[in-house]
């Protein structure tokens, strides 16, 4: 029985937050807002790159086609207090000035609704991400739970 304890300490060890999100971003606070994803979505990851929807949908079809949400990370997101996310890599950000890629994910709960962007910041431990910024022109609309 003790045994069986500590493996079931174990597990919930193991599934528990493995990413903290922290929301910098003033413009969103006591807002839980989410974008839409139209012909006005645009994305960047702390470079100069635009992620536009159609990338974004790819990648939301891949996750659900391939059954991937079980298998994906779960965190925690400050702008939406009590909700349990995933995130899914889709691309790499070449900061040529340090030498090193920032890897840059989608952040969905377990309805499959993308909520943001973030990017992970190689070299420091624990590792930091940090929310990817949404063009000007993008839409949001409210965030509801489950």
């Amino acid at each position: 029985m003790k045994i069986f304890s500590i493996a079931a300490v174990a597990l919930l060890v193991d599934i528990s937050v493995s990413f903290d999100l922290i929301d910098d971003d003033d413009t969103f606070r006591n807002k839980p807002k989410i974008p839409i994803l139209n012909r006005k979505f645009g994305m960047k990851c702390q470079t100069n790159t635009i992620y536009n929807a159609e990338t974004i949908m790819q990648n939301l079809d891949k996750v659900y086609s391939n059954k991937l949400l079980a298998r994906l990370e779960q965190g925690s997101f400050t702008r939406f207090p009590g909700v349990v996310f995933y995130h899914y890599f889709i691309g790499q950000s070449n900061i040529s000035e340090q030498g090193y890629y920032l890897s840059n994910y989608i952040i969905v709960d377990s309805r499959g609704v993308f909520v943001a962007g973030m990017t992970s910041i190689p070299g420091l431990c624990p590792t930091a991400y940090k929310v990817c910024k949404f063009t000007e022109e993008t839409e949001f609309a409210t965030y509801r739970r489950q």
